[in-house]
């Protein structure tokens, strides 16, 4: 029976604004996904459009498909409905991301147009699939078999999320395929972000910082939703769970390039298979943040999605107050992400509930308490923990009496010391702020060491100016460098040296204004840290 041609519905050039390759500059995430064509396959799994120049656009609509390279819809004895049919899940999620860039919660950051810009790395991408596409297209002999194997062919996949194919057996080419796109989205929203603030204002660090991590929660919800979604495509059961950022995450003091921080905690009712299951994400979001740096290349540097195993125990009250009594544990701070499954908000709420009613029992102090008068509790876990972990970073982390002569770690010795030092003050004391800047001003009212007093509020109002020299100059060192570090060097002989020495081509230089401003950071640290090693714990 031979086969009707499909109906001519649209003239040529409305066939190409549908496709987005007509008109307007095609976005980068329409060069990933046409609108309006299904089932059109490449190398990557879906086809990627080079643009309408030199197009003949005098034949049918069938003739211009051709000529891109897609299947018009019904051919083969498909129809358009049945030929999208295995793509479906996978394009629910381009779908999803593509909404996310209109969704409210993204606006509200300056994120509404994702994709308006810098999309090269997409069509770098295409290029190189249509020179195979090309190469391909000069052989009409190819059997069904050698067909089928292209299909199969992960040659583009990056070589990061292949790493842990051996650990993921159950997942097929078609995911990791679909995981490379998927990835390719997230990149560009990744570098819109941070394009955005990096010209940004950094003279209010506190509030640029909360930002800063507002979007990388964002981000980094989607990169979860996204790889559960293709888990449990694949047949894997996750079970119930909450993803919990931690440490600089939960404290909304994220840099530009910082770790994300991040754990899971999960409903004592799963099965040890889905426990398996619910590692394995974390492992394979920890892998597509490199694969998002392969997209990304030289210009911009990543930082991980590090993966920090919480401890399991038998109750979600378990895991709680061991995350607060291991030594220089990272569950001293700690947020819910995402929730997954039925008990999964239960679970993090749970976790929540558990970290503030052990900080009360173990500290004596109910949140808003003034000092105890009876001091603390004795034999009290938290309390010890605390106490190690804070001697631990005083031995660690010593303020500049004089600043060096040639490099300065704004990090290591302006940015930990008020940081940790406040995070083991706060836990002590049950201080339920969440950010350093906060819990010191809580600190200061509830009229607790070291900044009881009016010498202690002096010293809260130096320390916060400390942190705002310091965390402000951290910002401009990540946009400047485009990557986390941290190093600045001084306008001197033995400044270039040390940066010649570190490889530096483009090293941060300081000015004076900057130079005075740290000397004054310096000096407030000084007396934090005396004032800390003075007092400890108790």
């Amino acid at each position: 029976m031979t086969e009707e041609p499909a109906p001519q519905d649209l003239s040529n050039s409305a066939l190409l604004e549908q496709l987005g390759l007509q008109g307007d500059e095609p976005e980068p995430w329409q060069a990933l996904r046409p609108n309006g064509v299904q089932g059109a396959q490449s190398p990557m799994g879906r086809q990627r459009l080079p643009p309408a120049d030199g197009l003949d656009l005098s034949g049918s609509n069938s003739d211009v498909l051709d000529q891109l390279g897609l299947r018009a819809p019904g051919e083969d004895g498909q129809d358009s409905d049945s030929a999208s049919e295995d793509e479906s899940q996978s394009d629910d999620v381009l779908d999803g991301m593509v909404a996310n860039a209109s969704n409210s919660e993204w606006e509200d950051d300056g994120l509404g147009a994702l994709f308006a810009e810098d999309g090269d790395s997409a069509w770098e991408v295409w290029e190189a699939d249509e020179a195979k596409d090309e190469d391909l297209s000069d052989d009409e002999d190819l059997s069904d078999d050698e067909e089928q194997s292209d299909d199969e062919d992960l040659s583009d996949v990056s070589q990061e999320l292949l790493k842990v194919a051996q650990f993921q057996p159950y997942l097929r080419p078609e995911d990791y395929k679909r995981m490379q796109e998927d990835a390719e989205q997230h990149a560009q929203i990744l570098m819109t972000y941070l394009r955005a603030f990096s010209d940004g204002d950094f003279s209010n660090p506190k509030d640029v910082l909360a930002d800063i991590t507002h979007n990388m929660n964002a981000f980094m919800k989607s990169l979860f939703e996204s790889t559960i979604e293709i888990m449990e495509d694949a047949g894997q059961d996750l079970g119930s769970f909450a993803v919990m950022g931690l440490g600089s995450v939960a404290r909304g003091e994220m840099g530009l390039h910082s770790d994300y921080d991040f754990g899971t905690v999960s409903a004592s009712g799963n099965t040890q298979q889905q426990q398996n299951s619910i590692d394995e994400l974390c492992n394979l979001v920890h892998q597509r943040m490199a694969a998002v740096q392969d997209i990304l290349g030289e210009r911009i540097g990543l930082a991980e999605a590090d993966w920090v195993m919480l401890p399991r125990m038998n109750t979600v009250q378990e895991i709680a107050e061991r995350s607060l009594t291991a030594f220089q544990a990272p569950g001293f701070d700690a947020m819910m992400l995402h929730a997954h499954g039925d008990e999964g908000e239960e679970v993090g709420q749970e976790f929540t509930e558990s970290q503030e009613a052990f900080k009360e029992a173990q500290t004596g102090l109910a949140p808003g308490d003034g000092p105890s008068k009876s001091g603390p509790p004795q034999g009290s876990e938290l309390l010890k923990g605390a106490k190690d972990t804070l001697q631990a970073d005083l031995d660690s982390f010593k303020p500049h009496t004089t600043l060096p002569t040639d490099r300065i770690d704004i990090k290591g010795s302006f940015l930990r010391i008020p940081t940790l030092f406040t995070t083991n003050l706060a836990l002590s004391n049950n201080v339920s702020a969440s950010n350093t800047w906060d819990r010191i001003d809580e600190m200061a009212a509830r009229k607790l060491p070291p900044f009881a007093g009016r010498k202690g509020r002096k010293l809260a109002a130096r320390t916060k100016e400390a942190l705002d020299i310091s965390f402000e100059l951290r910002l401009r060192l990540h946009a400047h460098y485009g990557a986390e570090i941290d190093y600045a060097y001084l306008d001197t002989d033995a400044g270039r040296q040390r940066a010649a020495a570190d490889n530096q081509k483009n090293p941060y230089i300081l000015d004076d204004s900057e130079v005075r401003r740290l000397r004054t950071a310096s000096a407030s640290l000084v007396e934090l840290y005396r004032e800390v090693a003075a007092i400890g714990l108790g």
